[in-house]
């Protein structure tokens, strides 16, 4: 009787042990999902439009001060 026993508990054991992978497995995935969201990177995007455009705003006003007797160049066109 003893074997029976022994078989008994070791297929609980065994089935126990294997729900538990699961539920790891199943939980390490939700994590790595949750890590890797992807995020809108358009915030980055118009940050670096408008550095540029304060660039080229500073790069305009420095060619207008070197040419000071050019008009289309003081009225911008």
């Amino acid at each position: 009787m003893h074997k029976v026993d022994d078989e008994s508990v070791a297929e609980k054991l065994s089935d126990v042990a294997g729900k538990v992978m699961d539920k790891a497995s199943e939980l390490i995935d939700k994590l790595m999902g949750a890590a890797h969201t992807e995020r809108s990177r358009v915030s980055d995007y118009t940050g670096a439009l408008a550095e540029a455009n304060e660039e080229f705003a500073k790069a305009c006003a420095s060619v207008a001060s070197h040419h000071l007797e050019e008009t289309e160049i003081q009225m911008g066109g």
